[in-house]
């Protein structure tokens, strides 16, 4: 085996070039037969072997959400495992370090190492596609909103953007949604990004608030009865169709996943909370100006808790339409 080159530590990773969308490709080993890989448009993180030609990629069992693909590049045959889900990416740095223990402890080539290394890994990344009750919650109410904009005939399935990695979860000709949804008594929403406290240029940004709770037998909707509902709706159009099954798909969505076909119901009436107006706007800028650059360029993974209670006013996404319009 060529003499193995330090591979980015996974929080070097993830900061410098992940979370930034910044392109890269990492050889790994001496003679570039190993190389890991991030694509920023789609963002998918991958492993790049090179291969014959004539050898056929690793057939493994189907594992969900990872694509197995055989490419030429440059005149050259490779190999690529490869997603496009967030969640996954810190498992495609798993095996390509376990790819690199194996060489070195058991020898052979990458071709092989990658297919042992499949192997080993397909329980584990079978389990790790599985929605969390925090995604689900939180698709069901970027869902919710979806459905009332399409039933009130606002606008089509594609003003749906959070699925494409926009700043916000809607946009809405000059107005932008952003939807956050909860399962607790009290109005605490997670913020992940300061971006999402700012709206676009010359954009109205609206926080929307839901909360959910538990439905009995019969009573509510699961998130999969609830995506049933919004296809009835975009079935008739075959582009908006095509469209939607693309967003769930990038979402994470599986049909029948456990926490998806938990029932829920809408526990308090929605509010819209205007950032600008009824809340602050938040951006780095605005820190950069309070700290100084230098400590906010210091400053990663920035996310808190945000209390809405007693902010904002009874959601209606009409009316909120119409007042852009005055």
């Amino acid at each position: 085996m060529a003499a193995t080159q330090l591979l980015l530590s996974w929080p070097t990773l993830k900061e410098m070039y992940i979370s930034k969308g910044v392109p890269f490709e990492q050889s790994v080993l001496a003679d570039k037969k190993l190389s890991l890989v991030f694509d920023s448009d789609p963002g998918r993180l991958g492993i790049r072997v090179s291969a014959h030609k004539d050898r056929k990629s690793p057939e493994v069992g189907p594992l969900r959400n990872i694509v197995i693909r055989k490419v030429f590049l440059h005149g050259e045959s490779y190999v690529e495992v490869l997603t496009e889900v967030p969640d996954l990416f810190r498992s495609i740095y798993a095996l390509i370090s376990d790819m690199l223990l194996r060489l070195q402890d058991e020898g052979g080539d990458c071709l092989e190492a990658l297919a042992l290394s499949l192997a080993d890994f397909d329980a584990l990344l079978e389990r790790s596609t599985l929605l969390s009750r925090e995604k689900v919650v939180g698709l069901y109410g970027e869902l919710w909103v979806l459905e009332l904009i399409l039933k009130e005939g606002i606008s089509s399935v594609d003003c749906w953007i959070g699925p494409q990695k926009q700043s916000h979860d809607f946009r809405l000709g000059s107005l932008e949604l952003e939807v956050k949804t909860t399962t607790s008594n009290v109005r605490v929403h997670t913020i992940h990004d300061l971006n999402q406290l700012r709206p676009s240029p010359e954009h109205r940004l609206v926080l929307v608030s839901l909360t959910l709770g538990s439905a009995g037998s019969g009573v509510g909707r699961s998130l999969d009865e609830l995506i049933s509902d919004v296809r009835l709706i975009v079935t008739k159009d075959a582009v908006s169709s095509s469209m939607f099954e693309q967003m769930l798909k990038t979402s994470g969505y599986v049909q029948g996943e456990p926490e998806c076909t938990a029932r829920y119901q809408i526990s308090a009436a929605p509010i819209g909370v205007e950032i600008c107006v009824d809340f602050p706007s938040l951006s780095y800028d605005g820190l950069a100006s309070a700290l100084g650059s230098e400590v906010v360029a210091r400053l990663s993974d920035f996310r808190f808790a945000l209390n809405l209670e007693g902010l904002g006013n009874p959601f209606d996404v009409s009316q909120l339409m119409a007042q852009g319009d005055e």
